[in-house]
């Protein structure tokens, strides 16, 4: 649920917290004792990530406190656009990304790896789908299953996610075509050019905000979209946001 993403953010942030507040007195002592003018400025950096990340801590410790789960659900907001049974609530934080469905629960995620590794968890974190970097050329992604078997391969056009303006991701037997709608939204077409699914950030409806941060992207299918589809999508999205 929703309390546990957050607190498993929360627990993050802690220990990275910790571990810059160790460093930054560890290099203030050794600096006292070898005499090394201007101490401060060598463990400032660190104390400054310490109180950023301690301020994290503290944020996602009061989300828990506010998430009510059983308050979220699949309805329309009254305020406009409401999130919807076949949506996503992408949660990025450092190198990953959770895919929360409407109820609060982590439906998928998207981990970074390193060496331009991702891989698509389900909710069980359990490996589904691993996109990576071709040999033959950076802007060729292929993605496999954890059979190493080829089911999609990614062509990228642009490196920062909002401002991407082409680009497609090509499977057995489909071809979806990315296109940026603006610098806070891109969607991915069908061949005869209908909306498969769409990202979109700025229109959290204010019921959610308390759920959801306000510029949370959220992920809208249509109901086109097969399972097999859903995920290899998903795993190109959430490539997309941590880039």
């Amino acid at each position: 649920m929703m309390k546990d993403i957050y607190i498993d953010f929360s627990n993050q942030y802690i220990k990275q917290s910790l571990w810059a507040a160790h460093i930054a007195v560890f290099l203030l002592i050794a600096s006292i004792l070898l005499k090394v003018p201007h101490t401060h400025w060598i463990s400032t950096p660190f104390f400054v990530i310490s109180l950023l990340s301690t301020l994290k801590y503290f944020g996602y410790m009061k989300k828990t406190l506010l998430v009510e789960d059983s308050s979220i659900g699949a309805k329309k907001s009254s305020e406009g656009k409401g999130i919807q049974e076949d949506d996503f609530v992408a949660l990025q934080e450092g190198q990953e990304v959770f895919f929360v469905n409407p109820n609060g629960i982590k439906s998928y995620v998207v981990r970074n790896r390193g060496k331009s590794i991702f891989t698509l968890y389900d909710e069980k974190n359990f490996p589904i789908y691993t996109i990576t970097a071709s040999s033959a050329s950076k802007s060729i992604l292929s993605i496999r299953n954890q059979n190493q078997a080829l089911k999609a391969a990614f062509y990228e056009t642009e490196q920062k996610t909002w401002s991407i303006s082409n680009g497609k991701l090509v499977t057995k037997g489909e071809t979806f075509k990315l296109s940026k709608r603006h610098h806070e939204s891109f969607v991915f077409l069908s061949e005869n050019d209908s909306e498969i699914v769409g990202a979109q950030r700025g229109w959290m409806p204010t019921q959610w905000q308390k759920s959801f941060p306000s510029n949370a992207p959220i992920i809208t299918f249509s109901g086109d979209a097969k399972t097999d589809s859903r995920e290899l999508l998903l795993i190109t999205i959430g490539y997309l946001l941590l880039q």
